[in-house]
Formats: C-alpha cells, structure tokens, sequence
C-alpha cells in the first residue's frame, strides 16, 4: 500500500506555492477522506531548512477519490 503525509489544513496552507527543493514545488492533495497530504517524495526530497517540521508529520495509507466518468461514457467492462 502506498503511504503518504499527512497534513493539518493549517499545514497545507503553509506549503501552498512553497518549494521543496530547488525548482520543485510541494503539490498539496486530498485523498477521498478529505485527508490533506503530501507524497513521501516530497517529504524525503524536502532541503528548505524552515520546512522540516514535514519530517515528523505522520505517514498514512493514501485512499485515491475516484475519477468521476463523463455521463455520455460507460465504464469498460473487464
């Protein structure tokens, strides 16, 4: 299962726009329990000196929101 980090919605505000490393930016999710997280790459990734309080943040298993189908398709049945 895949982990992920998770966030306080007061700790996913801070790292919107926020760089994790030189030229690569935190990208902020919500996985299908409105959970705030980021990925563990970007955890482990992360060399901004004032952003690593996201070391101790708590790992999760990451539940995906489904993607929503276009009415005018079915799904593909297998």
């Amino acid at each position: 299962m895949e982990q992920v980090i998770l966030l306080t919605q007061e700790q996913a505000a801070s790292l919107e726009g926020r760089m994790f490393a030189i030229d690569s930016y935190f990208l902020v999710q919500q996985d299908i329990d409105d959970n705030h997280f980021i990925t563990v790459f970007e955890m482990e990734h992360c060399t901004n000196p004032e952003l690593q309080w996201i070391k101790k943040c708590p790992r999760i298993e990451y539940k995906p929101k489904p993607i929503p189908m276009p009415e005018d398709q079915t799904p593909v049945q297998e």
